[in-house]
């Protein structure tokens, strides 16, 4: 674009990004004059440039010749990928060439579909009537494990999201579970406030005395009280161990 038009095809190709970096999900769509002279406007430069710079997107790979073809409008498929953390730390993901995207919520994944036509979201269901679950396993942010998990030590979960080659949801969830390390709340004499996992006893350990485990029956702390039936499951189940 440089070396065709100068700056001229410079400037091109990068309003062009920038205008779809802003675009509702990320399609530019032309398809009445209104939509097409704001278009004009925003490239501010000649028809020339714009056709071949369209040319040229679409012969490279660039932009999705379905989309231009049929419906007129203009959609960066790897210049979109670039926006895939932001959408994950909104709860979805990356909005397709059609306009959909999976949108998730604490509880549940549901599939939102946007219409590109009046801008509203509808939840999809299959055949039974029933709320279709995101098969897209990519990983999500780091504090959508932490609400998941909040009373343990997520360090190990988080270098894995950020230095893990395309982290996946699922791995992030297996490390969660089998984190050992816990995260407890400190008390006004500077140490931690800590529960027996054994017998539940409530002790106010040091940085020191929490890895030991509890004083009691030495085993270790939990950041919180566990409840009546874990305690007696373990009970029974060292009783079941020793006869």
């Amino acid at each position: 674009m440089y070396r065709k038009f100068g700056y001229k095809g410079y400037t091109a190709y990068f309003r062009l990004k920038e205008q779809a970096a802003k675009a509702d999900l990320h399609r530019i769509e032309l398809k009445n004059d209104t939509q097409k002279n704001i278009f004009l406007i925003n490239m501010d430069v000649d028809q020339e440039v714009i056709d071949f710079l369209i040319e040229t997107l679409l012969f490279t790979g660039e932009m999705n010749q379905k989309q231009w073809e049929e419906n007129q409008t203009i959609y960066l498929d790897k210049f979109v990928k670039q926006f895939k953390k932001l959408w994950y730390d909104r709860w979805k993901s990356i909005p397709d060439s059609n306009g959909n995207y999976i949108d998730r919520s604490e509880k549940k994944d549901v599939i939102r579909v946007s219409s590109t036509r009046n801008g509203d979201n509808r939840i999809e269901y299959n055949s039974n009537n029933k709320v279709e679950k995101s098969k897209d396993d990519s990983a999500l942010s780091i504090s959508f494990y932490q609400k998941q998990y909040p009373n343990k030590d997520l360090t190990y979960v988080n270098q894995y999201l950020s230095t893990g080659i395309n982290p996946k949801h699922s791995k992030a969830v297996e490390l969660c579970e089998r984190e050992k390390k816990y995260k407890f709340k400190e008390c006004n004499t500077g140490g931690y406030i800590a529960f027996c996992s054994k017998c539940g006893e409530k002790e106010f350990p040091d940085q020191f005395q929490v890895k030991q485990g509890s004083s009691c029956c030495h085993v270790e702390y939990l950041p919180t009280k566990p409840s009546n039936n874990s305690v007696h499951q373990l009970q029974n189940k060292e009783m079941i161990n020793e006869n």
